[in-house]
């Protein structure tokens, strides 16, 4: 219900495009947490796995730049620094969690 919410202004203001578009950023910003989550807590031997989502995330920036986009800089570029704070996030999470796991199996 909150995403609705959050679409609503959007929507009345610029249209179903542009919630469309809202849409499909929110969605690869919590694509990159999730996948950064998952591949943080269930590869532990394939480390190089856990690259995968910044290599996509540096392609998608190099794509982004060279690419003539109809939108300021300023806007490519925050969008993927929050790709890179989602990635983060997803790192820690996964890491705190699997710190956490290891303190409740040594009980």
């Amino acid at each position: 219900m909150f995403h609705v919410l959050l679409a609503l202004p959007v929507l009345a203001a610029f249209g179903a495009a542009a919630g469309a578009v809202l849409a499909a950023v929110l969605g690869l910003l919590g694509l990159a947490f999730f996948a950064e989550l998952l591949l943080g807590l269930f590869c532990r031997k394939l480390r190089w796995l856990m690259w995968l989502p910044v290599l996509m995330g540096a392609l998608g920036l190099l794509l982004s730049l060279m690419a003539f986009l109809p939108v300021s800089l300023g806007v490519v570029l925050l969008f993927w620094g929050g790709y890179g704070l989602m990635l983060l996030l997803g790192l820690g999470v996964s890491r705190l969690l699997r710190r956490l796991f290891s303190l409740l199996a040594g009980v």
